[in-house]
């Protein structure tokens, strides 16, 4: 299958003679630019052996495989994007959570913590930032009037996105309120629950459902939702608390 497929290939070329180096560097190019390493490396090695045993066969004069850089890399893809459907899940899943709240329960805590995973995923979704520079937001960077804030990004590179929706100003005045009234201070945004700066590699609060509802290239899936809904999605992507 695999000197099939080669043979197809070269036979497209309408060229006499045969198989040159150059030819297989545009081939192995070509692969690369189609198919996974696993794939590329399987075929190439498929045609190696046929080479090498016309060669000890003297079928050929010059194996075409001699001194050819063979290096792989993988076909650059798109991120696959969550659908609106699914960001609404993943938000009906985290809001769901608090409908039975009241005033006599449940613990401060677990409602600061609560109002923290919603405003994490609100923004995410709203602004289109990394998790690690949601993390790194300090109230500094905040213009509450503008409904902005500063990102600092890779390289030190600042800009501005805006946040401002009904959504998360709403669900920042109930993050703002119950870690006032936990009394938690620090310069950042976001804190977990011993009033530390949240980490992006800490993994351990975050809800398992949650996760569950995530997969395994979530980072990129935000952004690509992030980025389909600005190219002028119909769908919603705000999620009315019950």
């Amino acid at each position: 299958m695999d000197l099939d497929h080669f043979g197809n290939w070269i036979s497209e070329k309408k060229q006499t003679g045969g198989v040159t180096r150059a030819q297989l560097q545009e081939y192995l190019s070509e692969l690369n630019d189609r198919y996974a390493v696993k794939t590329v490396k399987r075929r190439l090695a498929a045609l190696r052996g046929f080479f090498e045993w016309l060669e000890e066969e003297e079928q050929i004069d010059e194996n075409p495989f001699f001194r050819l850089k063979t290096r792989m890399r993988e076909p650059f893809r798109l991120p696959s994007a969550m659908s609106m459907k699914e960001v609404e899940r993943i938000l009906a899943v985290v809001y769901g959570e608090g409908m039975h709240y009241t005033r006599w329960g449940p613990g401060l805590m677990t409602q600061f913590l609560h109002y923290r995973d919603i405003l994490v995923l609100e923004m995410l979704f709203a602004t289109g930032v990394r998790v690690q520079e949601l993390c790194n937001i300090r109230y500094d960077d905040m213009d509450f009037f503008h409904g902005t804030v500063r990102i600092i990004g890779k390289g030190n590179k600042e800009r501005v996105v805006y946040y401002g929706n009904n959504a998360v100003e709403s669900a920042l005045k109930r993050y703002q309120w119950s870690r006032q009234e936990l009394c938690f201070g620090g310069d950042r945004l976001f804190v977990n629950k011993n009033g530390d700066p949240l980490d992006a590699t800490g993994k351990a609060e975050y809800k398992a459902d949650l996760l569950a509802e995530m997969k395994a290239n979530a980072q990129a899936q935000v952004l690509a939702a992030f980025a389909n809904q600005l190219s002028g999605s119909e769908a919603d992507i705000n999620v009315k608390e019950p």
